[in-house]
């Protein structure tokens, strides 16, 4: 987390310095470290980086920190769903071959898995239904 911390410090970019943000918050989750991995979030988004696929990782670690380390399922369930809305519409990041970037495979499987605790802990399985097919 440190390490990640003191990267984020060094870099230009700003996709570069919110994806370092992004390394100290998912490390920071790892050691069940709430604050510090909600505080590493909020740097990653304050890079001001509008990257489309980095978009969608911050809310799936959005999704994952109000989940399991803020124990606030119901807002977890709500970020998730935001997320995996703003994939679905029109214009989306998707590459005209078909050919999904591995860095957006990865957000968006984990976006999914978060929806299917959700629906499962809420007994409503209709609710991740919609979003296999897509």
């Amino acid at each position: 987390m440190e390490r990640w911390s003191r990267i984020a410090d060094r870099l230009g970019q700003p996709r570069d310095r919110a994806r370092a943000w992004l390394g100290a918050s998912e490390a920071a989750q790892q050691l069940e470290r709430a604050d510090d991995a909600r505080a590493h979030l909020e740097r990653a988004r304050g890079t001001g980086s509008d990257d489309p696929v980095l978009l969608l990782e911050l809310q799936a670690a959005d999704a994952a920190i109000t989940r399991w380390l803020e124990h606030r399922p119901q807002e977890a369930g709500s970020v998730t769903i935001a997320a995996l809305e703003r994939r679905a519409r029109p214009g989306r990041i998707d590459p005209p071959d078909g050919a999904l970037e591995p860095r957006f495979q990865n957000a968006y499987e984990r976006t999914l898995v978060l929806a299917c605790v959700d629906a499962m802990q809420a007994n409503e399985p209709e609710v991740i239904l919609p979003w296999s097919t897509r």
